[in-house]
């Protein structure tokens, strides 16, 4: 099934998927260089949630760490009724992937899409030595329909960098979530 603004749906997911990525992507946000500096059962640790053999109670620690760290970007999604899917985002459709509140509050700039963020502050956003091959978890964009507009609520950095780099997939996996009461969200851009 084809959504609005070149994203293919792939089907239907368990909100765990997207927490697991969503994890997956802080982890590696958190370790970073540092990596192979952390203690060795972290690094094991690390590989258990990438390999998907994590315990019941790492999971657990693990989500209300994120739930602690991002509740407000994330908790929203929790609480009202969302369908996640599997997608792929065709690369010309990422320029439009719109941004949320967050890059408004953190940042004096009035850019709405991954496009925009690129042109206006790619000093900012652009990862450093970007390797595509090693990208962990996938973004997560949310829509209050299947038309879209889609919000990037984890990893418009990511996106902004392979938008830069230009295409080494036609297609971009992603999560999305579609939740009719997202214009609720306390994160969705001013005006």
């Amino acid at each position: 099934m084809q959504f609005a603004g070149g994203i293919t749906n792939r089907g239907e997911v368990g909100v765990e998927a997207v927490l697991r990525s969503f994890a997956i992507a802080e982890l590696d946000r958190l370790l970073g260089q540092s990596r192979q500096a952390a203690p060795a059962e972290t690094r094991a640790f690390e590989e258990r949630v990438v390999a998907g053999t994590a315990t019941f109670a790492e999971w657990q620690q693990l989500l209300t760490g994120i739930v602690i760290a991002r509740g407000p970007l994330l908790a929203f999604f929790l609480y009202r009724p969302t369908r996640w899917h599997e997608a792929d985002c065709a690369h010309a459709a990422l320029a439009s992937v719109r941004l949320i509140r967050y890059w408004q509050d953190q940042r004096p700039i009035s850019s709405a899409d991954v496009a925009e963020l690129l042109r206006n502050e790619p000093g900012e956003v652009l990862i450093r030595n970007f390797d595509r091959a090693k990208m962990r978890g996938r973004p997560i964009l949310v829509g209050s329909s299947e038309a879209g507009p889609w919000y990037a609520i984890e990893g418009a950095h990511r996106l902004t960098t392979i938008l830069s780099v230009g295409p080494v997939l036609p297609e971009e996996p992603v999560y999305v979530g579609i939740c009719p009461s997202l214009h609720e969200w306390s994160w969705m851009p001013k005006g």
